[in-house]
């Protein structure tokens, strides 16, 4: 018996972008479901906390680089400023993973990141130009 073919945009997309000025990468994973999530995570050796299921979007740090998975994708509201907020988690994740430490005098490194991180993303996402 023959596995049916799903449909083009229920396929799980998967991208490596780099973060040169940090010498890191994310791993963006969309669409995923729940199952998919699961699947995905075993697959890359990610154990997926109990409490990320079914959320919109969930960001996690690996030995290769922050995975940010997304339950889907669209330019509305909701979903760039659930972009805006994973950012942030990346930001820190990869500021961490370089030894600097969220302290007062740091915010521009963070702000200037988030920032690089949002343009990364929706460049990869809708393919707009930076």
């Amino acid at each position: 018996m023959s596995k049916k073919a799903e449909p083009k945009s229920d396929r799980v997309k998967t991208k490596f972008l780099p973060i040169d000025i940090y010498n890191d990468k994310i791993t963006l994973v969309w669409p995923l479901t729940p199952a998919k999530a699961k699947a995905w995570c075993k697959k890359w050796k990610i154990e997926l906390d109990p409490m990320d299921e079914g959320d919109d979007a969930v960001t996690y740090r690996t030995e290769n680089g922050s995975v940010l998975m997304l339950s889907s994708w669209d330019t509305d509201i909701h979903h760039l400023s659930l972009l805006a907020h994973e950012a942030v988690h990346i930001a820190s994740d990869i500021l961490r993973h370089k030894g600097v430490k969220e302290e007062e005098g740091t915010e521009e490194a963070m702000a200037y990141l988030v920032g690089l991180i949002i343009r990364t993303l929706l460049k990869a996402l809708t393919g707009l130009k930076q």
